[in-house]
């Protein structure tokens, strides 16, 4: 241990011991290239039967087990664990055994930390990357949503305005009948058609007609994810598939289409 942490300094790497928020025990860590890597020195353990008092001897043949029947004995044998994956192998350990010590093979330990620090930052890499794409497609899946909200609002206005028109057409006849009734009783006065004319006027105001004349006049935008668009307008406030027309668009297409519509 020593001559890692002397080897580390050597090289520039921060080492510290040091417990993170969801580590039990601290945490050997050193800092490479902006990664943080960490690693384990253990001893390797082995279990052995202990002998079993005469107690747990009658409690074993009745239960079938005794608590702690084998326990866990130290062997001196080392084990370097590097806790990150590396390119060259698949499980970066060094063990003591036969042949060598661990200290004799320190070298591939440092080598596995400089590739693990690699391997680190290509995956910061390709987690930005992730990132940005998955950013970019929830940007595109907010501006879709909300052309489809605005066709649902579109879908809001027409019965909004239809039930307008409703009213309007039964004021005229409300107001043709009010004026006939008034002629029956003789020639219509100066305050009569006074009231009359403004009544009408108020009417004609809240005809929806001439707006919804104007509205029409705007361009509407068609291209290829208008029928998408008013497919699920429809759905969602009518409850109603009208078709079976496609509704996913790949990220290209709606990419272009949106990107058009700027």
């Amino acid at each position: 241990m020593d001559t890692l942490v002397k080897e580390f300094e050597r090289r520039g790497w921060l080492f510290e011991a040091k417990r993170s928020d969801y580590a039990r025990h601290p945490e050997n860590t050193i800092r490479v290239d902006h990664n943080n890597l960490t690693f384990k020195l253990r001893e390797k353990l082995k279990q052995t039967k202990r002998t079993l008092t005469a107690e747990e001897e009658i409690e074993k043949e009745k239960q079938g087990y005794v608590y702690h029947e084998k326990v866990n004995e130290p062997t001196g044998e080392l084990m370097l664990i590097l806790e990150h994956q590396v390119k060259s192998v698949s499980n970066p350990t060094l063990n003591d055994n036969k042949k060598y010590f661990i200290e004799d093979k320190l070298g591939f330990f440092f080598d596995w930390i400089i590739e693990a620090s690699e391997v680190a930052s290509e995956n910061k890499v390709k987690r930005r990357q992730e990132d940005e794409l998955r950013q970019k497609q929830n940007g595109l899946t907010a501006q879709f949503n909300s052309l489809v909200e605005d066709q649902e609002s579109k879908i809001e206005d027409l019965f909004s305005n239809f039930n307008q028109w409703q009213k309007v057409e039964q004021g005229r006849q409300f107001l043709n009948a009010v004026e006939t009734k008034m002629a029956e009783h003789g020639a219509l006065t100066q305050n009569q058609n006074i009231w009359l004319k403004w009544a009408n006027s108020i009417i004609t105001l809240a005809d929806p007609i001439e707006k919804i004349i104007q509205d029409t006049d705007i361009a509407i935008v068609t291209d290829e994810i208008s029928d998408s668009i008013n497919t699920l307008a429809i759905r969602n406030k009518l409850g109603i598939d009208v078709g079976k027309k496609q509704l996913q668009i790949s990220k290209d297409i709606l990419e272009s289409a949106l990107l058009k519509r700027r």
